[in-house]
């Protein structure tokens, strides 16, 4: 995941990142814990791959659909933006009767109510709070 779903991406190392957790999920189905739950330190990561990998593979499909760049995704075969990227969410789910994974689907984004946009545009410190670059940090004097 990290050399090739990284911060900077591209599409063909995210079908290699795919073709990659295809294979790994494949072997993890050779795999096994020997011994009991007791100190046995190699029992939890081993428990946990397949969950790693399920979250791996959603990572990569969901980077793999947004064709632009934005705050922690970042493509470098499609470096801009997508004001209409802006405007959804990317979700992936599992269904079974589809196979492991269901097809991404783009769904928009509900829109936020009118005071948290207020909130969100001009950020405001009271009394016992500060305000830095719009975050308002409890319990810091703003002076």
């Amino acid at each position: 995941m990290q050399t090739l779903v990284g911060r900077m991406r591209n599409g063909p190392e995210l079908d290699e990142a795919l073709e990659e957790l295809a294979e790994l999920k494949e072997r993890t189905t050779k795999t096994s814990v020997g011994g009991g739950r007791a100190f046995n330190p190699g029992r939890n990561p081993a428990t946990d791959l397949p969950a790693m990998l399920t979250v791996s593979t959603a990572v990569a499909l969901g980077a793999l659909q947004r064709k632009e760049s934005r705050g922690g995704h970042a493509r470098e075969d499609c470096p801009q933006a997508d004001r209409e990227m802006g405007k959804v969410n990317v979700v992936q789910g599992q269904k079974a009767e589809r196979g492991p994974y269901a097809p991404i689907t783009i769904c928009p984004v509900e829109d936020r109510p009118r005071q948290v946009e207020t909130d969100v545009e001009q950020p405001r410190a009271v009394s016992g709070e500060a305000a830095f670059d719009g975050l308002v940090v409890p319990g810091v004097d703003p002076r």
